[in-house]
């Protein structure tokens, strides 16, 4: 059963993968999308073998303090939400 999951995870982030790349190039500015790390699965932050680690996109461990300090310039802020 774990293997038949970890399959999907495997084609899920292939099809991310795939998907950001089509994206990148209509946008035409360069690589401005990229997939998550292995180790930032789209699960929350308290599931799986990386909860609790803090990381950078690229998955490099770093100290939480590091983490909190530039996570803003990471993940998007109530600014970049849509207002309908």
């Amino acid at each position: 059963m774990r293997n038949a999951m970890n399959e999907v995870t495997r084609v899920v982030r292939a099809r991310l993968r795939d998907g950001l790349k089509r994206w990148n190039r209509l946008i035409g500015k360069g690589r401005l999308l990229v997939p998550p790390h292995p180790a930032k699965p789209a699960l929350p932050p308290h599931i799986g073998a990386w909860a609790g680690v803090p990381t950078d996109p690229a998955g490099q461990p770093i100290s939480q303090r590091e983490f909190n300090a530039r996570k803003g310039s990471w993940l998007p802020s109530e600014a970049d939400r849509p207002s309908f």
